[in-house]
């Protein structure tokens, strides 16, 4: 898992207008001697779509025994409904608690919670969202029939890769990136394949594919970094 520095991720959210929600705070807990504890307030932000800020709480444990380690997401609803998801993390009390992220990602209402499920050297994330009262996992746009996966995948090693949202009137799209190793010869770049999908009846639909070579720079790959587009802020 990628060590971090500091007291906690850099939670963050952003004021956007479907969302109404703008702020976050955080709120560690002083964690027991038997079972490290450390609890905050994420954001609060318009997760069930009623145009009313919910309060968005992560709770992460750490065993003192060094088995893995726990994080909660709980939504607790501005109509007094609440829903929570547990998550089993290959995190340690040296490390910091994984970064959490609030923003729009789909096209429904409300707003979406991404995590940060990174391990060794490849960039992970699970995206949950509001369904019929509760907290449901949200599939990746690459996760078609015969391929499905609840993994949000971005860095794997030295294959860049990431997805870049946007809106294109009123319809939420979305550009996955998938890369190749990194060639060094005759200058440093990749092989890569950008496909672009489009939200239409609850599910991503692909609308087309091309193929590209990319420098294998930053600033080439940033438009892509994990969740461009969705108004979360990444810490790193």
């Amino acid at each position: 898992m990628r060590t971090r520095t500091g007291t906690g991720p850099a939670v963050a959210m952003t004021t956007v207008a479907v969302m109404a929600a703008a702020g976050v705070t955080t709120t560690p807990v002083a964690r027991a001697e038997e079972s490290p504890t450390e609890e905050r307030l994420v954001a609060r932000a318009d997760v069930d779509g009623d145009g009313r800020r919910d309060s968005v709480i992560q709770t992460t444990s750490w065993p003192v025994d060094g088995t893995r380690a726990h994080t909660t997401l709980t939504v607790k609803g501005s109509a007094g409904r609440t829903s929570s998801v547990r998550l089993g993390l290959e995190v340690h009390p040296e490390f910091d608690t994984p970064w959490v992220g609030v923003g729009i990602v789909d096209g429904k209402p409300g707003a979406d919670i991404a995590i940060d499920i990174t391990d060794d050297e490849v960039e992970r994330f699970r995206v949950f969202t509001w369904r019929s009262g509760r907290l449901v996992s949200l599939s990746p746009p690459e996760s078609q029939r015969g391929h499905r996966t609840a993994v949000w995948r971005a860095m794997d090693g030295e294959q860049p890769g990431g997805y870049r949202f946007f809106t294109v009137r009123g319809v939420r799209h979305v550009e996955r990136l998938v890369g190749s190793d990194v060639r060094d010869h005759p200058r440093r770049e990749f092989r890569a394949v950008l496909t672009t999908y489009r939200w239409s009846k609850n599910t991503w639909v692909p609308v087309k594919t091309r193929r590209t070579t990319m420098p294998a720079t930053e600033k080439a790959i940033r438009p892509w970094a994990p969740f461009t587009g969705t108004g979360m802020r990444l810490p790193w």
